[in-house]
């Protein structure tokens, strides 16, 4: 221990005629004699000046150098969208396809939601259109072909609504095999009066007695014969005409095909009404 003690003094000794400044252990001594700073002082306080300095010249620098110009590019450009931004109209464009929306999933999101009712995988029309007569008119004029009539089971659609058929039914003296957003034209070439037809606003479609006598000349496997009885009472009480009247436009059309089972069922129907 006393050995020890010498040399430790001797080394102290030695240390003390060489200059603090040169010797690492001086740094060390000379900062564990640092006077240590009151607990409460606040943090940037005791930062370097370098630090202070550096931090409120370097933010704005940034802000003002390429990423500031960046932002502003971008700025420019999202005002430019919105600028050049039409909301889709639905009373113009009553019909909505895929492309109208970000991506396909919005399709199925908006089908699911019940805000539109889907015609194929990638159409489909709104559903608040759907809820009045007008509104059908304009989604069955983008659906039949140009210069067609809308008869049979489209028309019973316009007049009534409801779900949608599986064919779009057509007075035309043409032959079309494409299909229309996933349905097949179904053409009818009968004579047809003026006053068989009704135009709601640029759609022409047949009136609601010469629409119900169409339905009334559908084959069987068309169409099923308890859903057409309840379909033509629907229509009658609607827009009030009755059978009778359904019976005398057959009588002055003896050529059409299929009128004699078409009387039938409006005289089977006669008793409710």
């Amino acid at each position: 221990m006393i050995d020890y003690a010498l040399n430790r003094s001797e080394a102290n000794s030695v240390i003390e005629d060489d200059e603090w400044s040169d010797d690492w252990y001086g740094h060390t001594r000379e900062a564990m004699y640092t006077p240590a700073q009151e607990p409460h002082a606040p943090m940037h306080e005791s930062m370097p000046d370098t630090v202070q300095q550096m931090l409120p010249d370097s933010v704005p620098d940034l802000l003002r150098g390429p990423l500031a110009e960046s932002a502003e590019d971008m700025d420019d450009e999202l005002s430019a969208e919105d600028d050049d931004y039409e909301p889709f109209d639905l009373v113009t464009h009553p019909l909505i396809t895929c492309t109208d929306l970000p991506g396909p999933l919005s399709m199925k999101r908006l089908s699911s939601n019940g805000a539109v009712r889907a015609l194929d995988h990638t159409n489909a029309y709104s559903t608040e259109q759907a809820g009045t007569l007008y509104g059908r008119a304009r989604i069955v004029q983008q659906l039949i072909p140009f210069g067609t009539t809308a008869c049979s089971m489209t028309a019973l659609w316009i007049w009534l609504g409801g779900a949608f058929p599986k064919t779009i039914d057509v007075l035309s003296s043409s032959h079309y095999r494409a299909m229309s957003y996933g349905r097949r034209i179904r053409v009818f070439n009968r004579k047809t009066q003026s006053d068989h037809l009704v135009n709601i606003g640029d759609m022409s479609s047949t009136s609601p007695i010469r629409t119900a006598c169409d339905i009334a000349m559908l084959i069987p496997s068309e169409v099923c014969e308890q859903d057409v009885c309840e379909m033509l009472c629907a229509l009658m009480e609607e827009y009030k005409f009755r059978p009778d009247e359904c019976l005398s436009l057959l009588e002055s059309n003896p050529f059409w095909p299929n009128t004699q089972a078409a009387k039938e069922l409006f005289t089977a129907i006669r008793h409710f009404f």
